[in-house]
């Protein structure tokens, strides 16, 4: 048990191994024990986090008294670009972010610096931006984007990857198909979503419908928990920007292994990001009425 001064109290077996008392420390909020019992850690109001026992010093918001761990690492100076759109890790010196409004660009960070990466372009996506990364391993990277743009990374270089719709007459763009999301399962079991969904089987991309009953939906985001079990946000557009959204009600769509079921619900302007921790666990975010919305299955 742990009072706001950081005085620590004791029951049973639970190990005591010094409290912040005498620190003058003010305002603890919070305590969390290692898993075996042999140190904890406090928190304040303030961001000021004290280690006792085993457990070891992470950090804190302030930087006082431990030091932060947190720091700003600018993109690469020659880039340019002032918009990301995404980012995700393999490993924690593994890293990349996707940039744009004025060119499609990948930033990867090996642990030490960042490197500048220009995706490549075909005829229909040229100059287009990218808004959405995936990786499944440090060989194993997506990429989707503004009219269709899909790349992908092979632990040496970034390629451009035909999409459904460029079947079309050269010169003619691809219709529906602002690609907004990306998310794998495995490098065979990968969904990229926005006007249109599309579904990786490890040799091509493919088009699949989108759920019948929804009136033309945009998917902002997506996230899979597992192959029969993956969530897409967006929102229903009309026409006008109430707010802070061009959305009037937002998109939910879940993938059960065979089809897409709207899930569609009507109590906010869109839902722009979607993360799930389990099949039961994920959690959505969006810009109003409300900002967040729990996907519990």
């Amino acid at each position: 048990l742990v009072a706001s001064d950081g005085g620590i109290f004791t029951f049973g077996d639970a190990r005591f191994a010094g409290s912040a008392g005498a620190t003058g420390a003010q305002n603890v909020v919070g305590m969390a024990a290692m898993p075996d019992g042999g140190g904890y850690w406090l928190v304040t109001a303030q961001g000021i986090v004290y280690s006792y026992g085993d457990a070891p010093s992470l950090g804190a918001a302030t930087g006082s008294p431990s030091s932060t761990p947190w720091s700003v690492i600018g993109a690469p100076p020659t880039s340019g670009y002032d918009v990301v759109n995404g980012s995700t890790c393999v490993t924690a010196s593994d890293c990349w972010v996707v940039e744009d409004p004025m060119g499609p660009v990948a930033d990867h960070w090996d642990g030490l610096s960042w490197q500048l990466y220009t995706l490549p372009s075909d005829q229909y996506d040229s100059g287009q931006g990218a808004k959405a990364i995936a990786c499944t391993s440090a060989t194993d990277c997506w990429v989707v984007g503004d009219i269709g743009r899909i790349d992908h990374w092979d632990g040496e270089a970034w390629s451009d990857v035909p999409n459904p719709f460029e079947a079309k007459a050269s010169g003619v763009t691809p219709d529906g198909l602002h690609l907004w999301g990306v998310a794998c399962v495995s490098p065979s079991d990968c969904w990229a979503v926005g006007d249109s969904m599309l579904h990786w089987d490890g040799t091509a991309w493919t088009y699949v419908a989108l759920p019948s009953s929804a009136p033309s939906p945009v998917f902002r985001s997506i996230s899979c928990a597992a192959s029969s079990r993956c969530w897409a946000v967006g929102g229903i557009p009309n026409g006008s920007y109430p707010g802070t959204s061009p959305y009037g009600s937002s998109a939910v769509a879940l993938w059960n292994g065979s089809n897409w079921i709207d899930e569609t619900q009507s109590n906010s302007y869109g839902l722009w990001s979607v993360s799930c921790a389990g099949i039961n666990d994920c959690w959505a975010v969006g810009a109003a009425e409300p900002p967040a919305s729990s996907l519990n299955g």
